[in-house]
This record gives C-alpha cells, structure tokens and sequence, in this order.
C-alpha cells in the first residue's frame, strides 16, 4: 500500500484503479489532466462550474 500511495500521488492522471478492474460510478468525476480540454464531468467536481458559492457566518 504505501509504494502504491508513492506512484499515485506522482500520476497526473484523472482514475488511477490498483488491483482492480474498473472505478466508474456516477459519483466519481471523469475527465483528464492539463491540455484534455474536456473538464470534468460526473460527481461532485462535474457540477462545480453551476456552483454559486457563499460564505455564511451565523453567530
């Protein structure tokens, strides 16, 4: 597991799987890294662009 975590962390790349056949769900975002020009798509990161954020303090 830890030279593992060594090589992830090092990758530029957008799904690393180790062991494992496929990572995709709706959940997971998908897209690739630098020059790709896609973006991201799916999950969380995929909805980033419509997201209008907000800072709230409440006392």
């Amino acid at each position: 597991p830890a030279r593992q975590r060594y090589f992830i962390r090092r990758l530029e790349v957008g799904i690393v799987t180790v062991n494992s056949g496929s990572a995709l769900s709706h959940r997971t975002p998908w897209g690739g890294f630098k020059q790709s020009g896609i973006g991201r798509r799916y999950g969380e990161m995929g909805l980033e662009p419509f997201f209008e954020y907000k800072t709230v303090w409440i006392s």
